[in-house]
């Protein structure tokens, strides 16, 4: 979707385990583009071949709950395995990856400390834009229905520009500190108010390219803080806004802000 060209393609979920606070889904999927300029996953990556094929599948396990009047999930423990191929020109672009988040209550009230680490491996070579993955940006659009914390996803690197930073190889982590939320007892009027305000400070370092002649080391760090609204007396909606600043080895500092509605989240 968003992309200039066509897709067609068939994708399959389903929840092997389901009691609630603990799940294990896995999916599968696989499609064919044409006509493309931007590759699929990577809006600001240009695509050196228009039309080619890609599968992918994931297995997903999670447990994680919170205490009695939490905004959000407050501890726990998310894994996830995935593997992706592209198929162009008659070449396999395979790429693995593996994420693992943990989370642990505070002694503040609704305060957590979240563990989050990711690694992957392509078999491809640096360049290959269909072998590389590209990291960058907070990854929030300016109105959205997706997830509201894209800090957290593993393509995300907040102060650099979107899909800034590519790599074949690379390992990440990321420190979270959510902060305990605000919640209103007043604020707006009937048809536009706010619950609560919540405030995330987070720090991520990534290495791209690992043991390679071109191997790069980035930090980031920023906040970000979400407004739950609520519009037109029913509607609850996300309004995010943040901050990162991202450094580079031997390069100046780059800045990102970002400012997002996510409509009925």
């Amino acid at each position: 979707s968003s992309r200039k060209g066509y897709s067609v393609g068939v994708s399959f979920r389903h929840r092997l385990l389901d009691e609630a606070p603990r799940a294990l889904n896995v999916a599968a999927s696989v499609a064919k583009y044409g006509n493309l300029k931007k590759l699929p996953d990577a809006q600001n990556i240009d695509t050196p071949y228009d039309s080619f094929y890609t599968g992918s599948a994931e297995i997903v396990y999670s447990n994680l709950n919170g205490t009695i009047g939490s905004v959000e999930a407050e501890r726990g423990v998310m894994a996830k395995l995935a593997a992706s191929d592209t198929y162009v020109l008659e070449e396999h672009k395979v790429k693995l990856r593996t994420d693992l988040t943990k989370g642990f209550l505070l002694p503040l009230d609704h305060s957590s400390l979240w563990l989050m680490t990711s690694f992957g491996y392509s078999f491809g070579d640096v360049g290959d834009s269909f072998a590389e993955f590209h990291f960058g940006g907070f990854g929030n659009n300016w109105v959205d229905n997706g997830s509201v914390n894209r800090y957290r996803r593993h393509y995300s690197f907040p102060g650099m520009e979107l899909n800034r930073i590519p790599g074949t190889t690379y390992a990440k982590g990321t420190i979270e500190w959510t902060v305990p939320p605000v919640r209103f007892k007043r604020l707006g009027f009937p048809a536009l108010y706010a619950n609560w305000a919540h405030l995330s400070l987070f720090s991520s370092g990534i290495i791209t390219n690992l043991s390679k002649d071109d191997e790069s080391r980035l930090l980031s760090v920023g906040a970000q803080l979400n407004v739950k609204v609520v519009i037109f007396s029913s509607l609850a909606s996300t309004l995010s806004v943040g901050h990162a600043v991202a450094l580079e080895e031997g390069w100046a500092p780059e800045r990102e802000s970002m400012i997002s509605l996510n409509i009925l989240h």
